[in-house]
């Protein structure tokens, strides 16, 4: 969508969810404290579709901006990102239960392809809760789904656990949390931990066919695992909003799944 489109279809202010084949159209506040936010905000579980936040403004070409470029990265590293991780071993000591295992970086394959991804988006829904805005963008104009408003709740969603795990012959999946006084920061560094998850899984592979052909490795090996991980998909999101000692934090849950 082009600019001067996105600025005139948020200055509209109507309310509701859109339907599909429909322009985004900003819902009505009704005050500054909203709680409700677009049921795709908590969940979406396609790889046509991301979600971006940017701390509500009135600039709105710079706010709806902010958010793109978050969903862009946010897609970008979960299509294709490296995740470096370096760890040393002595002589007698097993790779595998090192315990010298770090992951220093996670970023997107190229600068190229991150470019193209953000091209390729196109704001379909927008909604507003709790001083943010969270944009609905998705690839190759894609029609936004239908969707309801719904109130957060104060519990961490009941599907998830710290140390979830799933491997069946189609799919890896697992789950993370993250906090912060910043949403757009929580939502990120829980995308960013369940990343590293899936990495750390993908080392233990490596490392494991490594001791298959030799169990003890030489004196003062270095080694770095330059991993690339391929279509990552958000199949459930969540935030939890706490007010403490008058600071607003936000508790950020995700779940992601890896296709084999």
């Amino acid at each position: 969508m082009k600019k001067p489109l996105i600025l005139f279809v948020l200055l509209l202010l109507f309310a509701g969810c859109l339907k599909q084949q429909q322009k985004p159209q900003a819902p009505q506040k009704k005050s500054s404290d909203n709680t409700r936010v677009a049921s795709w905000v908590t969940g979406l579980s396609s790889k046509y579709f991301v979600v971006g936040i940017a701390r509500k403004s009135n600039d709105v070409e710079n706010m709806t901006e902010s958010a793109k470029q978050m969903a862009a990265v946010m897609m970008n590293r979960n299509n294709s990102s490296f995740v470096i991780k370096n760890f040393a071993s002595t002589e007698t000591e097993n790779i595998r239960n090192s315990g010298n295992a770090s992951f220093a970086l996670n970023v997107g394959s190229s600068p190229q392809k991150l470019k193209g991804v953000y091209n390729s988006l196109e704001l379909v829904d927008f909604s507003m809760a709790y001083g943010y805005f969270f944009g609905l963008f998705s690839v190759n104009k894609v029609a936004a789904p239908s969707c309801s408003q719904i109130n957060l709740t104060e519990q961490p969603p009941k599907w998830y656990r710290e140390d979830y795990f799933e491997e069946d012959s189609e799919k890896i999946v697992f789950q993370s949390k993250a906090t912060s006084i910043d949403l757009k920061t929580a939502w990120e560094k829980a995308a960013e931990t369940v990343r590293q998850k899936f990495a750390l899984y993908l080392v233990k592979e490596i490392e494991g066919r490594i001791l298959d052909a030799e169990d003890m490795v030489r004196e003062d090996i270095a080694m770095e695992s330059r991993l690339m991980l391929k279509n990552l998909v958000i199949s459930r999101s969540y935030f939890v909003p706490r007010l403490q000692n008058g600071t607003w934090r936000y508790d950020v849950y995700f779940e992601m799944f890896m296709e084999k």
